[in-house]
């Protein structure tokens, strides 16, 4: 207990010595003069001057190994000598755009660079599909139907067969093709005449063919062979001329006597066409054909020159 007293007087010691009065052989001590107050603005504290750091030097990178030969480790090689260097092409960066060129030295200013010229975008051309026209407009449309003049000659077989005699024949033809590019049917009427004997005696025959023929086409618009037949009515009108010497008239000539006749039959009629389309709707055709008609065949070329529509 003594001691812990002791050692607090100990420690309170310094404080009391602080607060006693000096003896007064002890001279008291010098004070500073008060400053006097000037109306100087305080000055600002200065500020802490920063120093500047120092860059940390970034680690420099290794160097990139220069381009030599790979080798594959030791342990792949299983201690074995090195294998031959195995070249490898060092890559070099491109530039994506060409960089600008740096100003001139000297004090000449630096010549104006003239700015890009914009080109306009070219439009790629649009390709326009034409439309697709009808089969019908694209190919030459067949014609529905023709009407032809036709001529020619029609024989006539004489009684005891042994020779012909030829008389020109005229006629027309009105064709519908009642299937485009097949069939077509024509409707035909020809006539021929001649006179036969002699100035006292003399016949003069008038022949008459009214037929309907189908045929099939073969070929195209243009050009078409058409093969068929029909059959139809033969009206065959004659006239006979008779001069009499016995029988005179006033002025003493002999009086004619005429007898007419008319006789008709069912013919047959085979035929073979040819026919071409000229300019537009103008067609040319040749036919072959022939009347049969009590055993005879009378044959009867013709050409015809129409127009289909």
């Amino acid at each position: 207990m003594r001691g812990a007293l002791a050692f607090a007087l100990l420690a309170c010691a310094p404080a009391f010595a602080q607060q006693a009065p000096a003896p007064f052989w002890v001279a008291p001590a010098k004070q500073d003069p008060p400053k006097e107050a000037t109306t100087e603005p305080p000055q600002a504290p200065a500020k802490p001057v920063r120093t500047a750091k120092k860059k940390k030097k970034a680690p420099a990178k290794p160097a990139a190994p220069e381009a030599g030969p790979v080798q594959p480790p030791a342990a792949s090689r299983g201690g074995r000598e090195p294998l031959p260097p195995i070249p490898v092409e060092q890559l070099h960066p491109v530039p994506l755009s060409p960089e600008p060129a740096p100003p001139p030295a000297t004090g000449a200013p630096a010549p104006a660079q003239q700015p890009p010229e914009l080109v306009a975008p070219v439009r790629p051309p649009v390709l326009v599909e034409p439309a697709e026209a009808p089969q019908k407009a694209a190919e030459t449309p067949w014609r529905r139907v023709t009407i032809s003049g036709v001529g020619g000659l029609w024989a006539k077989t004489h009684s005891d067969a042994g020779s012909r005699t030829w008389n020109p024949a005229y006629g027309i033809i009105v064709g519908w093709d009642f299937w485009p590019g097949l069939f077509e049917a024509e409707l035909q009427a020809v006539r021929t005449g001649g006179t036969s004997g002699s100035p006292f005696a003399n016949a003069a025959v008038t022949r008459n063919l009214f037929a309907l023929r189908v045929f099939l086409v073969l070929g195209g618009p243009r050009v078409s062979l058409l093969v068929g037949g029909g059959g139809g009515l033969e009206l065959v009108q004659t006239r006979y001329y008779i001069l009499d010497p016995a029988n005179l008239d006033a002025s003493g000539r002999p009086k004619a006597q005429t007898l007419e006749a008319t006789a008709g039959g069912a013919a047959f009629q085979p035929a073979a066409v040819l026919r071409a389309s000229i300019v537009r709707g103008l067609t040319l055709r040749a036919e072959v054909t022939a009347v049969a008609r009590d055993g005879r065949l009378a044959p009867m070329p013709l050409f015809g020159l129409g127009w289909a529509f």
